[in-house]
């Protein structure tokens, strides 16, 4: 699970950051080729994949909202080599799934790279490639295989600063509801919570928010609780000792490791959620 959310705070003000990582994946590279004798060997196709969410380690990541389902990426390219009004196909392999299914089909115009663009909003990682058919053409090779991948989505409720009566400690308690698809709902409701946290404090004014972040050894998350078939809440709590200090900034992150091989969700791979540090700037964990 990504980054859900991030509670920048000081001693004055403090706003909730949601946020979610996503990429646009490289596209494969293409050549333009001529249309007189289009064959299958002559089809180039190329592709990527996009979203409106930040880049993450060259990967698309799209968002899942709950009962609305995921935000949408984008499939597009050109196609070069292949005739006016032959098709390009969009083929689909969902996580867990065992073959490409047959999605939705586009007719290409003329020219030597004609474009195509799908719109998708996967549950989970989902594969895609796309088939190129037609009279002239035959079934050309599919194009490169994409992935999107989906990610986890929160809501943060609770006090925007510490009171000043509960000095010499500030106590923040957040309320964090999680949005999963209901395939992964047991894998992601079990997850451990990994807390970061980090304090700044000045004698008078309101010091620079802290650079770094460390796993933090009073923060607790409590058990989840189940609120729809695609989402639970669990309740964060931080404190912070700041003393009769006027001026202080701090800044809480917090995440579950990602299990994309396991249940679809998140990204591949380790991204730094449980080491014992990480930058106030992360923008993904998992």
């Amino acid at each position: 699970m990504s980054t859900l959310g991030r509670w920048p705070a000081t001693a004055a003000t403090a706003s909730t950051i949601i946020a979610v990582a996503a990429v646009a994946a490289a596209p494969a590279a293409g050549a333009t080729t001529s249309t007189a004798s289009s064959s299958p060997s002559a089809i180039t196709i190329t592709m990527h994949t996009s979203s409106t969410l930040p880049k993450v380690t060259g990967r698309t990541l799209v968002a899942y909202r709950g009962h609305g389902g995921s935000t949408a990426a984008t499939v597009s390219g050109t196609v070069s080599g292949a005739y006016r009004g032959d098709k390009a196909t969009l083929l689909y392999e969902k996580f867990g799934a065992r073959s490409y299914a047959k999605g939705r089909s586009v007719t290409l115009g003329s020219g030597s790279s004609a474009p195509y663009s799908f719109r998708v909003r996967p549950e989970t990682a989902t594969s895609y490639k796309i088939q190129v058919t037609g009279s002239g053409v035959g079934t050309a090779p599919p194009s490169p295989v994409r992935t999107v991948f989906v990610e986890a989505l929160g809501s943060i409720t609770g006090p925007r600063s510490c009171s000043r009566p509960a000095r010499p400690v500030c106590h923040i308690r957040l309320r964090l509801f999680v949005n999963v698809p209901v395939s992964t709902y047991r894998t992601e409701a079990a997850k451990h919570w990994y807390l970061y946290a980090g304090l700044r404090l000045a004698p008078h004014r309101t010091p620079p928010a802290p650079r770094t972040l460390t796993l933090s050894p009073t923060a607790t998350a409590s058990r989840p609780q189940r609120k729809h078939l695609y989402q639970f809440v669990i309740t964060l709590r931080y404190r912070f000792r700041i003393g009769r200090h006027d001026g202080f900034s701090w800044r809480v992150n917090f995440c579950t490791r990602d299990s994309e091989a396991a249940d679809g969700l998140g990204l591949p791979g380790h991204h730094g959620c449980g080491d014992k540090r990480i930058s106030a700037r992360t923008s993904y964990l998992g």
